[in-house]
């Protein structure tokens, strides 16, 4: 079995090291390549990268692939999944490393399970540095059926691309590319990732040390308007996919209730009435969009989304209330 770890590399410089380190150290002894992302950051990241490259004396095969210019996370995850030839992706940030027996426990589940789309690890917490980031509960080594898919997937593992190995057939099957231009890339892929699996495989053992980077942080005024910008994306799609479908789970509608939850609770204190006002043309938008299905739930949801009570996000006795109205009733 051959494993493709794809690793995007922007402005990383004091964390590259440690994260290539990790990957050297793995006692899988199947086919391994590792593929660098470079997405033109500004410091010397890369440079270290072929340094450490140029050094290195193990099996595992590390290739550096030159983006033109600065495209973001999901454009370098994207052009990994291009350009690898394993039968397996694994997405690695840079600023993270993994366990010494991360590649071979996964790999170990994903030939018990064969048919499983993707195996997912948990989040070791066990160092200096580390957040606080792994499974709410405990889930079953193997899951199938829709309903528990998306409990595991969309309630109680991590929201995130990486610490996943996937089929890279199943990637490419379902189209299940990260969309270019917005931040919280994975919420989004991670929603329809969930609608597509079949079949998915877990240990509840930590193989991934989730670092703690404070110059990751988004909150320029810039970093704010992209994240609501994002979340409004990310809803949108959302939406429509829920409508498309018609019956929809809990867990989808507590997924999408999240996201909406988040997108005001960023829009609340930010004070910006161009941002409020695009967020009530999408509210009309979709409200029109269901006027044929408008039910009292709908209708009080729209109505409570709209100035001023809106406003109440800030409390969190009022989010808890929107978001309960979104699950059970929308």
């Amino acid at each position: 079995m051959k494993v493709s770890i794809i690793i995007p590399v922007y402005n990383v410089a004091p964390y590259i090291k440690r994260c290539l380190d990790s990957v050297a150290d793995q006692t899988y002894t199947g086919e391994v390549e590792c593929l660098l992302v470079d997405d033109c950051g500004t410091d010397d990241s890369i440079k270290i990268a072929k340094q450490w490259i140029r050094n290195y004396k193990g099996n595992i095969r590390f290739v550096i692939f030159h983006h033109p210019k600065n495209q973001g996370l999901s454009a370098a995850r994207n052009t990994g999944i291009d350009v690898a030839t394993g039968d397996y992706v694994y997405f690695l940030d840079s600023d993270d490393a993994i366990t010494p027996d991360c590649i071979k426990k996964l790999t170990d589940l994903a030939v018990k399970y064969p048919d499983a789309d993707f195996v997912l690890g948990n989040i070791n917490n066990d160092g200096v540095g580390l957040e606080n980031h792994h499974f709410r509960d405990e889930v079953p080594e193997c899951v199938a059926g829709r309903e528990k898919i998306d409990y595991a997937l969309l309630s109680v593992t991590i929201y995130n691309a990486w610490n996943r190995l996937v089929k890279k057939s199943f990637i490419i099957r379902h189209g299940l590319f990260f969309p270019v231009g917005i931040v919280h890339e994975d919420v989004y892929w991670l929603f329809f990732l969930a609608k597509h699996t079949q079949k998915a495989a877990f240990t509840n053992e930590g193989t991934y040390y989730y670092y703690y980077n404070m110059h990751s942080i988004m909150n320029s005024k810039a970093a704010m308007v992209k994240r609501i910008n994002s979340y409004r994306v990310i809803i949108d799609a959302f939406y429509k996919e829920l409508r498309l479908h018609g019956s929809t789970s809990k867990y989808q509608r507590q997924f999408f209730a999240d996201a909406f939850i988040n997108n005001m609770e960023l829009l609340v204190p930010f004070h910006s009435f161009i941002q409020w006002r695009s967020f009530w043309k999408q509210l009309l938008q979709m409200a029109w969009r269901t006027r044929k299905k408008a039910t009292f739930y709908r209708i009080l949801f729209f109505f409570c989304s709209m100035p001023p009570l809106c406003m109440l996000t800030a409390f969190k006795w009022w989010r808890w209330r929107v978001r309960s109205y979104i699950i059970s009733k929308i």
